[in-house]
């Protein structure tokens, strides 16, 4: 498990490559508190290269979801594989996180909406266009 970090003008991209699964939770957790300890609160979650999310991975993102929010930042979801989007929308974590079809669209969206306190999901594409 491997997991690389950009960051774009104040906003960390992170992408985890591989299976996010009893390890791979684990690393992304130690990551994500890390980020969040350094005021890194405005997050792009890339799943384009996850092969596998299970549901532990599940609450994790969830969690950090509501951490990033209440330190008035956001975490948003890019390209997650069809297996990723269909284990977030069993979940129903594509109900509370907004995905975004591309990096630059949910980089775009952080910059403006991370710097305020307004709701991380409000007026947001979640998914693809028709769900």
């Amino acid at each position: 498990m491997r997991i690389d970090t950009e960051e774009r003008g104040g906003v960390t991209i992170i992408r985890p490559e591989d299976r996010l699964d009893i390890l791979g939770y684990l690393e992304l957790e130690e990551l994500l508190g890390s980020l969040l300890a350094r005021g890194r609160n405005r997050l792009v979650l890339d799943l384009q290269e996850a092969t596998f999310i299970n549901s532990a991975t599940l609450a994790v993102i969830s969690r950090f979801w509501a951490d990033c929010a209440r330190a008035g930042g956001v975490l948003v979801i890019a390209r997650p594989t069809r297996e990723a989007l269909n284990f977030l929308r069993l979940g129903e974590a594509d109900e509370l996180i907004t995905i975004f079809p591309t990096i630059d669209e949910a980089v775009e969206a952080v910059s403006r909406r991370g710097t305020g306190t307004q709701d991380p999901g409000a007026g947001e594409p979640h998914g693809s266009s028709g769900s």
